[in-house]
């Protein structure tokens, strides 16, 4: 017995090293005690960093302080399989609300430094800071670009006043709703001219930053979509206000005096090059030629050039068809084409011009879809 209790008096201490040691050397992540910690260190850092970055004087704000989470991969037979989290002791993540003297703001993080320390050997993490303030002065940028853009497309007409929403800050999911323009309508939808809906087309592909319109026959909350950049799935689409003002078809059949030469072009190049069918007389191309131009003068801010007509067969009515092509620039200077088909509408058993729409290198352009210019569309 008295053996056995020498034996429990030897053996007993050199377990508790080893645990100690395997505890000691177990792995695991901490901040270290002179470290300086806390949310005042953390903002005193921020405040430091954006000052150095971007010479401005944010004031700063806490807004959520989460426990900060080392991860580190594993591996079986020499394989990743897998990464291990590991709580940092005494460290943070702290997200910060920094707010810029002109009232422009970001969200901003901060990790504290750690050591994590694995298989006996120690690493350190330095402290991160992770912000997209350089994001917030491009938009601002593009705000800019974009009330210019609205002044020289909109200026001045009586339909239409507009104003900036400022993008809005909400504490509780710490994040924000876009910043966008608003151009308020003092008419109901489907009164809007043939003209201003052609500057509207034309400002959606020019303008960079987001754009909703509301009208007279809107609710308080009801907003149509005209240019997104974003994503909003509480706006409508501006395809329905196509569909409004293309079914009441109120578009005038009268060409502007100034454009006239060009719809003279436009009609001899057709006559030149449309040969349908011996019942497609002068008379017809001619109507042709003024539909295709009743709407396509509406969409012409810049020199027109490239004017041309194809025609070729269409297998499925046995019929040929053909196609009008423009180019012409927005007032931004973007080169855009303008096109129209004429095809066999087996239906009613003649030739037509099916539609006329604007196109980027034979992609439609904007979210009108055809439809904002069409001339029918059958159920």
């Amino acid at each position: 017995m008295k053996n056995n209790k020498g034996i429990v008096f030897i053996v007993l201490p050199i377990v508790i090293i080893i645990l100690v040691l395997i505890f000691v050397n177990r792995d695991h992540a901490y901040v270290e005690k002179n470290q300086e910690v806390g949310g005042k260190a953390a903002a005193d850092a921020v405040k430091l960093y954006m000052k150095e970055k971007y010479n401005i004087d944010f004031s700063v704000s806490l807004e959520k302080r989460e426990q900060l989470i080392h991860t580190d991969g594993f591996s079986f037979m020499g394989i990743p399989t897998g990464r291990t989290p590991y709580p940092v002791k005494d460290g943070w993540i702290y997200t910060f609300l920094a707010t810029a003297p002109d009232g422009s703001f970001e969200i901003v993080k901060y990790e504290d430094a750690y050591i994590f320390q694995k298989d006996g050997e120690k690493r350190s993490i330095e402290s991160e800071i992770d912000e997209n303030y350089e994001w917030t002065l491009k938009q601002k940028e593009r705000d800019e670009e974009t009330e210019i853009i609205i002044k020289q497309y909109l200026g001045g007409n009586s339909l239409v006043d507009y104003e900036y929403i400022a993008k809005e800050y909400i504490p509780e999911e710490i994040s924000w709703r876009m910043g966008y323009f608003l151009l308020q309508f003092k008419c109901d939808v489907a009164d809007v001219p043939w003209e201003l809906l052609g500057k509207l087309v034309a400002l959606e592909y020019d303008a960079p930053s987001v754009i909703k319109m509301k009208f007279e026959d809107t609710k308080d909350d009801d907003y149509y979509l005209l240019a997104d950049h974003a994503g909003d799935t509480e706006t409508k689409d501006l395809c329905d206000i196509a569909e409004k003002m293309r079914l009441k078809n109120t578009f005038s059949d009268i060409i502007e005096q100034e454009k006239m030469y060009l719809y003279e072009e436009v009609l001899a190049e057709m006559n030149s090059k449309i040969v349908l069918e011996e019942n497609v007389n002068m008379q017809q191309i001619e109507g042709f030629a003024k539909e295709f131009f009743k709407y396509a003068q509406y969409f012409m801010y810049g020199e027109v050039t490239d004017l041309s007509v194809k025609c070729d067969y269409d297998e499925n009515t046995k019929k040929d068809y053909c196609s009008i092509r423009m180019k012409t620039k927005t007032l931004s200077g973007k080169e855009v084409g303008i096109c129209a088909g004429i095809t066999y509408n087996i239906e009613i058993g003649k030739y037509e011009l099916k539609r006329v729409y604007l196109y980027d290198y034979g992609v439609p352009v904007s979210r009108f879809d055809l439809t904002i210019i069409e001339k029918s569309r059958k159920s």
